[in-house]
């Protein structure tokens, strides 16, 4: 017993040592991939496919997806080049109490895909399950997958870190084909996949991998490269000068922007003033109508339900005009023939006149004689 203590006390000294030169020491400083769920952006589905759904959660900026009855897949939409990097994300199981499944008896099963190859099928899968457990599965077409922890509980492995009920922060380092497994900032599992006979794994796509009867809420996905790294998902970096011409450039245009929105203003009160001005004459307009409509309130009674009265009325009178323009003809015919009697007359009263004087005349002479 004293003999395996010396040993003990001899080298484990020299097994830390060990293991710190066997951890990944790379500093992964540059972002190339931040997703807060703040905000739509198109990187990761919203679905509703049966019992499965994907959807964003605006008001909570977090990323909610959930299945009942069967396994279920969701990929982020980002080409990724990288086959060293360091991954985070956070990620919390709903209460067991809020599912249809018997507490205890069905864990919930979260997992986080990377590096995975549509053409090969092949891929690392990370998982975590509400009995606080974790394990690692690699997955190829041409085999079953195979998992790389082992127990006798279907190879999960107990993890003291792993929070119940709780938002569990999962952090994945991978360089030269190891992996390190961080959970709530302890390191947790790691794993050389050469010594598994694995081949190192090609830059592949990352996702999230739910099993039966599991909910979870992701509030974040952050994936980082060495400072060296100047692929294609490099983020753009900045000079001081840069950075200031770009503000001064920004305020500028914000300026613009809101002389531009005051003058379209501007045009828009002329607009309502005018339209404001077409509609009050058009309200004196309407008035104007209705009084006439009451004035023509008491024909419209006299009509009733003579929808010809009008067209009547208009003939009646137009017949009575015809009939007065030919009185007025007739009595223009009357008054010139009486204006040519009266002349006739006064020429017989002449004619007669004369008569009677001749008469006379013709008288007189004879009585001299």
């Amino acid at each position: 017993m004293n003999l395996l203590k010396i040993l003990v006390f001899f080298l484990l000294p020299y097994t830390l040592l060990w293991a710190q030169k066997n951890m990944i020491e790379e500093i992964y400083s540059q972002d190339v991939f931040r997703e807060d769920f703040k905000e739509s952006s198109g990187k990761f589905p919203t679905e509703q496919i049966g019992d499965k759904f994907a959807i964003l959660l605006e008001s909570e900026d977090q990323y909610f997806i959930g299945t009942e009855k069967s396994n279920y897949t969701v990929m982020v939409n980002w080409e990724n080049d990288l086959t060293e990097f360091e991954l985070r994300s956070v990620i919390k199981m709903a209460p067991e109490d809020k599912l249809s499944i018997l507490p205890g008896q069905t864990p919930q099963i979260a997992g986080i895909i990377m590096q995975y190859n549509p053409d090969t099928q092949e891929g690392l899968i990370f998982e975590i399950n509400s009995f606080k457990k974790y394990r690692l599965i690699y997955m190829k077409n041409d085999s079953k997958n195979r998992n790389l922890t082992y127990s006798k509980d279907n190879d999960w492995i107990k993890s003291e870190n792993l929070k119940k009920n709780e938002r569990n922060e999962i952090r994945i380092k991978s360089k030269e084909n190891k992996f390190e497994f961080y959970i709530n900032g302890e390191l947790e599992f790691k794993i050389d996949l050469s010594k598994k006979r694995i081949d190192a794994l090609a830059a592949g796509r990352f996702g999230f991998h739910l099993g039966p009867q599991t909910k979870i809420k992701i509030d974040y996905l952050y994936i980082s490269a060495s400072k060296h790294y100047t692929g294609r998902n490099q983020l753009l970096k900045l000079t001081e000068e840069e950075v200031k011409a770009i503000i001064t450039e920004n305020t500028k245009l914000k300026d613009k922007k809101k002389s531009d929105e005051i003058k379209e203003i501007e045009e828009l009160k002329k607009v309502i003033s005018l339209v404001e001005n077409q509609l009050k004459e058009l309200h004196q307009t309407n008035d104007s109508l209705m009084k006439q409509n009451l004035e023509l309130e008491p024909f419209r009674e006299l009509m009733g339900d003579n929808k010809d009265f009008i067209y009547t009325l208009s003939k009646d009178l137009e017949n009575e005009i015809k009939s007065t323009t030919t009185l007025k003809e007739l009595n223009k015919t009357l008054i010139d023939s009486i204006e040519i009697l009266h002349e006739k007359q006064k020429l017989f009263k002449l004619e007669y006149l004369k008569a009677i004087e001749s008469i006379r005349k013709e008288h007189k002479k004879d009585t001299i004689e």
